[in-house]
């Protein structure tokens, strides 16, 4: 079941029923989604561009909407989107930032001097706020101009080796940034993580072989 919000992140309603839902979540950049349903009054007014959508732990804006109605089909929407760290393609580092120091508290200053307490208030993204400090030890040192918010996150966090997330606390009507360390689960490690049709965890696979 999926919950979709306007934009003011107020509840619309649950979607309940559709053809497919597939997403993508990244360690260190935007995530994805897609979902396809047949085109009624109820699906119309939910999958709309702006709403947001969430799905157990994954939140998304839409951006995009398709919709099919041919003679003899069953006509069908469609909506696409990104993950909210989206957002924040769509705001620059305007000044000259030089830093030296945690990695973890320099995401936290991009995001809070960017998008949430900016100078001008209009370059401000609703709802955004700052999450817990993870406390993380990393450092870096940084001169970044002109590059978009996202892009500068995406950086620092590939040289850390850090993730980083926007978590939507619909409740309390908030999208919280947060940065965080990925957990090793390869085979050896005391919480392994093996997949594989002996594990019964892999329904179904496919394979390609090409020399092109």
């Amino acid at each position: 079941m999926i919950k979709v919000f306007d934009s003011n992140l107020t509840f619309k309603g649950f979607l309940d029923r559709f053809n497919s839902f597939q997403y993508s979540q990244n360690y260190a950049d935007v995530g994805s989604f897609q979902i396809k349903a047949i085109l009624t009054k109820e699906t119309a007014s939910l999958l709309q561009e702006g709403n947001f959508v969430q799905y157990k732990e994954f939140a998304g804006i839409i951006d995009s909407i398709q919709m099919n109605d041919n003679a003899g089909e069953v006509p069908t929407i469609s909506a696409s989107g990104y993950d909210l760290l989206g957002l924040l393609k769509s705001r620059i580092i305007w000044k000259n930032v030089y830093y030296k120091g945690n990695s973890e508290r320099f995401l936290h200053k991009l995001v809070n001097d960017n998008a949430i307490n900016p100078t001008d208030a209009n370059r401000k993204i609703p709802f955004l706020a700052l999450g817990n400090f993870s406390g993380l030890p990393q450092t870096t040192e940084r001169n970044t101009k002109h590059e978009t918010l996202l892009d500068e996150c995406i950086k620092v966090c590939n040289v850390a080796d850090y993730g980083f997330a926007i978590d939507l606390d619909a409740k309390a009507k908030q999208m919280k940034f947060r940065v965080y360390l990925g957990e090793d689960r390869t085979a050896g490690q005391p919480n392994q993580v093996i997949i594989g049709k002996a594990f019964d965890n892999v329904m179904m696979q496919d394979y390609t072989y090409s020399t092109k």
